[in-house]
This record gives structure tokens, sequence and C-alpha cells, in this order.
């Protein structure tokens, strides 16, 4: 089952072809992962994806493999080129693989309408325009600008989540709703656009690595120091940005007073980082699943510790 759901992910060379300026940390909790990325291009537009399914284990790599085929099929074979309309689409398939009720209620009274889906980040980007259009299930994405120009989307400049050395994190969020069948009131996507410029570094994840417990207080990592070390360490070459992703979780996971164990990892990881950049053929990174582990010389004791990284190179 684990060589089935790696063989459905990008190929080394497809991601270094593509996206060259980029890493990818992927960490199943099981053998197989209810997380996948996934990727496409066409011409000089890229299309990639991060998105975190139903369940885990063989539930999850189920379900990661149909969403993988449906982006596929929405992409490449139907040519659909808005990622609100790629999720849209995605959906439908969804819907009729599991003959989803979509919050109507079944009239058979032995029929459980079933509730499988996804969250997603999907992002295409113009390498000729650096344009990046966005659609979102549940799932936002980050982006760090080391300029001090502005940020604008939907017509609106946006508010920085932390600033630190003259580089910013801003967050753009997703429609509030997954792809497949939901309780609530079923949407639309809505496609977002955002002029990105050299430097710029684009990050797309599952919840995982902010979800994780961990730490001397035994509490989840949580978002906001994951957005403060995305920012500190966004200026690094790609592999080493990965490595400290990596090594941060594990130090967060590592044997405690409290917990002589160390902490289990509690669900799939997976983030993707991409650069916009001249994307020349330089990166030796690619993917890294749980492949490693570190000896912790300090251990993580607080949320609101900051992580000491040394200085950044430039992207």
């Amino acid at each position: 089952a684990r060589r089935l759901q790696e063989a459905l992910l990008p190929e080394e060379e497809e991601m270094e072809k593509a996206l060259p300026q980029s890493f990818v940390y992927f960490k199943p909790r099981d053998i197989v992962s209810g997380d996948f990325y996934w990727m496409s291009q066409r011409a000089n537009k890229v299309f990639f994806a991060v998105a975190d399914c139903t369940g885990h284990g063989v539930h999850g790599g189920f379900m990661s493999m149909i969403g993988n085929a449906l982006l596929n099929e929405a992409v490449n074979e139907k040519g659909i080129s808005r990622p609100g309309e790629i999720l849209n689409e995605v959906r439908r398939g969804i819907v009729n693989s599991f003959k989803q009720s979509h919050g109507k209620k079944d009239k058979s009274l032995h029929a459980t309408p079933m509730k499988d889906g996804m969250d997603m980040a999907l992002c295409i980007w113009d390498k000729k325009t650096n344009v990046v259009e966005y659609a979102g299930a549940n799932n936002p994405f980050y982006i760090v600008r080391k300029s001090g120009n502005p940020l604008i989307c939907r017509n609106t400049v946006l508010k920085a989540d932390f600033e630190q050395n003259g580089k910013r994190i801003f967050e753009i969020k997703g429609d509030k709703q997954p792809v497949g069948s939901h309780s609530g009131h079923e949407r639309l996507f809505n496609t977002q656009t955002v002029q990105l410029e050299k430097g710029d570094m684009i990050y797309l994840f599952s919840d995982g690595y902010a979800d994780q417990f961990g730490g001397n207080a035994g509490k989840k990592f949580k978002y906001g120091p994951f957005k403060q070390l995305l920012l500190s360490i966004s200026g690094t070459a790609m592999a080493e940005q990965r490595t400290i992703l990596e090594e941060t979780i594990d130090i967060w996971m590592s044997p405690t007073a409290d917990k002589p164990n160390g902490h289990h990892q509690i669900d799939d990881i997976c983030i993707m980082g991409v650069c916009i950049e001249n994307q020349k053929s330089t990166n030796t990174s690619r993917t890294a699943s749980d492949s490693k582990r570190i000896e912790p010389d300090a251990r993580i004791a607080s949320q609101d510790e900051s992580v000491a990284l040394g200085s950044l190179k430039n992207c």
C-alpha cells in the first residue's frame, strides 16, 4: 500500500523540473498517509497542492489516491485551469464516488451518508507573470515577503501576522468547507489572485505539524509558533528549511520528565515550500519523510518560546 501511494506522488524529476526552488517535508503517521502533495505543469503554469484527507492509515491513504486521481482528471484530462473550479470538480468526483448525500436527508432507513473528503490548498503559479491563483478548502496558505512592498489580495492591502528582520508572513484564507460532503451549505469554491515578486516564499501544509503535542507542557505546537518558525527559516536554502522543520518537530516530540518515552505522532504531516525565484535547477533538496531522528541539545519548553536558528541566507 505504501509503495502504491508513493508511486502516485510527483516524481523527483518532475518536481525538480517544475519547481527546482522548492521542498516537501512529508511525514506519514502510519505506513500510508491521509496527507498527500500533488503537482502538474502546463506550459508556463505550475499547479501544486497539499491535501489532508479524512482519516489515517489505510482509509486516509485510499482517500488520498482518489484525490490524486481526481486532480489529475480535472487538470490534465479536462483542462480546468482555475483553482476554484478544480476544487468544485474534485468535489463532484468525490461525491459521485461515495454517493454522498450533500447534506440532504437520506430517505433510506439503512443507508448511512458518508462524509469522506479532504481539506486542501491549491495554487497555480504563472512563472512569466509571478501571479499565483489560489483556492482553499479549509486550508490557508502562507506567503513570506522579504521586501517592504505591500501584499494585495481582493483589492485589499494585507496585514502581516508577524515580522522579523524586515520579512513578513501573511495568511491567505480559503473557503470554510471541505472538498466533499459536509453538514453545512455547499458553496462554490472561490479563486483568489495574488501578485508575487522575486524572493517571496509560499508555504502549503496540512494541520499535522501545528497540532502535534510535545514540549515540556505537552501542548500542541500551534499555528502562531509555526508561522514564526517558517518566517525565521524562509531565507535559507530549500534543503535547510526542510531539515530545520524535521529537527524542530523531533525536538518537540522528544522525551520530557513527564513523558519519558516522548510524544507519539498524532497525525500525518505534509509541508510544501516554494520560492518565487529565477527557477534554475540548483535545488538538491527534494522530499523528506520520517528518515532521521536527532538527539536534541535543548528542548522547546513552551509555545511562546522563540526559535533561534542563526543567520539567514537569501532565498
